[in-house]
């Protein structure tokens, strides 16, 4: 006859709240807002010098297509932010007509929104060298 225990269920694991990134620019690049997380995460001299020369280019591309009316989301930018190593970041780009007439030529905002501390397991990060290689980590 087996005799059964009753074990306490293990600790769940910590809660890590995800600091929801917002900012809005205008169609050419130029900042207009942000909020505080995303200066934290991205910092307040310009709006990609955290990311490498690859993701600048790509987030440059990805505001251009936004600004031409094109909803770009579930982009990951691997943000530089010192000793710890880059930090994940999942950005979408969502254009903002600034015109209700369909087809009107008008001011396009675009506003940036994300989220920083997605579930990502420490494997994935540690076998990454690039946000190609991470996207298709999280797939």
């Amino acid at each position: 006859m087996e005799v059964l225990t009753h074990h306490p269920p293990p600790d769940p694991l910590p809660l890590v709240a995800a600091d929801v990134l917002s900012a809005t620019i205008n169609g050419d690049g130029t900042p207009c807002h942000a909020n505080p997380a995303w200066e934290a995460t991205f910092g307040h001299d310009g709006l990609w010098d955290r990311l490498p020369p690859e993701d600048t280019r790509f987030a440059q591309e990805y505001v251009a297509e936004a600004a031409r009316g094109q909803l770009v989301s579930h982009q990951v930018f691997l943000v530089a932010d010192g000793a710890s190593g880059p930090t994940p970041v999942l950005l979408h780009f969502h254009p903002i007509r600034l015109s209700a007439e369909p087809g009107a030529q008008c001011p396009v905002l675009v506003c940036l929104g994300g989220h920083l501390n997605f579930h990502l397991s420490p494997f994935s990060l540690s076998q990454v060298s690039s946000p190609t290689d991470l996207t298709l980590s999280l797939v």
